[in-house]
């Protein structure tokens, strides 16, 4: 094998790798969460720790494979309706990441100066989780692509996205009530919330 083609191999592998250790992580504290409605602060900066730095791995070793695969042209990418799509979804969960970690984050923490509401909480939880999932589908979907195209892998995504958002505001809207709730009644009584790490 070429040389090219071997140093690709080890970026895939690192980048699967990434993806499963962040998603491990995430699904970990989702099913938690789900089961007890309670918010565990340490286990929360644990994952957020490791979902930012397997993000950042994410984008680079994906960047890496790009440029591999187009020598550098990337006009190519025009050709690459999946890629396109994937890439789209990424940078939306990048941005979305952003907020989770400076809005989201610090109102469930209780250190936040303008708390999120508890609806907003949940739908950029929720944006996070269907979007670490989608981009996990998009890198086995490729037979799909000539009959999909870009449009539709993005209007596929916008149709999950709905679902997740559906079952955020339906589902753990309550429970992030329950927990700002909570939040309020230790405040009132003069105890400090504990502060998460900085990831």
């Amino acid at each position: 094998m070429e040389i090219a083609a071997l140093f690709k191999l080890l970026l895939l592998f690192v980048h699967l790798l990434a993806f499963a250790v962040a998603a491990g992580y995430i699904m970990r504290e989702d099913v938690r969460f789900l089961r007890s409605g309670d918010i565990q602060l340490e286990a929360l900066a644990e994952t957020a720790y490791v979902a930012v730095r397997a993000l950042a791995l994410l984008w680079i070793t994906g960047i890496a494979m790009i440029l591999i695969d187009t020598a550098g042209d990337l006009s190519l990418l025009a050709g690459k309706p999946k890629l396109l799509a994937k890439l789209t979804v990424v940078s939306l969960l990048t941005i979305n990441g952003v907020l989770l970690h400076r809005l989201a984050f610090p109102t469930l923490e209780g250190t936040a100066e303008r708390p999120l509401s508890a609806a907003m909480t949940a739908v950029v939880g929720a944006v996070s989780a269907v979007s670490w999932m989608y981009a996990a589908f998009m890198g086995i979907a490729k037979p799909l692509a000539p009959v999909l195209g870009y449009g539709g892998f993005i209007a596929l995504y916008m149709v999950v996205l709905a679902v997740g958002l559906g079952f955020a505001l339906t589902v753990l809207r309550p429970r992030i009530e329950h927990v700002l709730s909570q939040q309020k009644g230790r405040n009132h009584v003069g105890h400090a919330p504990q502060a998460m790490p900085a990831a």
